[in-house]
């Protein structure tokens, strides 16, 4: 039985408001952004930004989360994206221009995010024994999936209440809590012990060939990044449907990204029970292709 060691508990409670809040985010950017410009190539623009940078910059971070305590960096690092996510809030209560602070803040917001999701890769491992580390990582994922029919659904409310700009305040918040969470932890995450075997530069570069030449790792990689891609596709595009290019309210969009993201969390529960299919290929395919059917199906006699 999986028992909560009360660091792990402090980290699970704290990332998994954090982790709301940024769902919350992922939603009311391209929301916010729709009601300001009616233009999705804006949209569009700012999603491409945000993946390049992140995945540019994952890398050496993770290089560099290997050198150093990870539970300073992460504080540092959300003490940084705090700042960066209220300066929308703040552009738009005092009317300024609120798109370019947008894109302004988006690169080093990623960059933190990058150097955040490195540094906490160590936190289970540190926080949880070797034969509980399994479950640990279960209730994680767990949490991340509800995270996205929570954080869509309260900010949509938020943004209904008080408008997008001042709703995306959530994350800000979220990141408090997450700040104050890390603070709370006593284990530190120390550093791998032979991190200062090799320069930084030795590491991105060694890591990089690794992902090249290892065929199970670059196919791992690829796979996930074509996840993240058609995902975010995915939320882009009810996000513009539901709201008719910016020029409706915003509590349908997030609930229709809520339910999105409850559909997702059943599927993945559902795929946990088919390891012992024969052919997952064709599991795969008819939820594909049932997607697809109820997509066709469910588009208005005008289209």
């Amino acid at each position: 039985m999986f028992r909560w060691d009360r660091d792990f508990g402090v980290f699970f409670g704290t990332q998994g408001i954090s982790n709301i809040g940024d769902a919350a985010w992922n939603v009311l950017v391209p929301l916010y952004v729709l009601q300001l410009t009616h233009d999705p190539l804006q949209v569009s623009a700012i999603a491409v930004v945000e993946v390049v940078a992140y995945s540019v910059l994952r890398m050496p971070f993770g290089a560099l989360a290997d050198r150093r305590e990870g539970r300073r960096l992460m504080i540092v690092a959300d003490i940084a994206r705090t700042m960066l996510t209220l300066a929308i809030p703040v552009a738009t209560a005092l009317h300024g221009p609120t798109l370019a602070v947008i894109y302004a803040v988006i690169v080093p917001l990623e960059a933190f995010s990058a150097l955040f999701e490195s540094a906490s890769s160590a936190a289970v491992p540190m926080l949880v024994t070797e034969e509980n580390r399994g479950k640990a990582y279960a209730w994680q994922e767990s949490f991340e999936s509800l995270a996205w029919v929570i954080g869509p659904s309260a900010g949509g409310l938020l943004a209904a209440a008080f408008g997008a700009g001042w709703a995306l305040g959530l994350d800000s918040a979220s990141f408090v809590v997450s700040v104050l969470g890390l603070a709370a932890i006593r284990k530190r995450f120390e550093a791998a012990p032979d991190s200062g075997a090799e320069t930084l530069r030795m590491s991105v570069q060694s890591g990089l060939r690794l992902m090249i030449t290892n065929r199970v790792l670059r196919r791992d990689q690829l796979i996930w990044s074509a996840y993240s891609v058609l995902g975010s596709g995915i939320v882009l595009g009810l996000v513009y449907i539901s709201t008719g290019g910016g020029k409706s309210g915003t509590l349908l969009a997030t609930l229709a990204v809520a339910a999105y993201a409850a559909g997702s969390a059943v599927g993945t529960l559902l795929a946990g029970k088919l390891e012992n299919v024969p052919n997952l290929w064709l599991a795969i395919t008819a939820g594909l292709t049932a997607a697809g059917h109820r997509g066709k199906t469910t588009r208005s006699p005008s289209e």
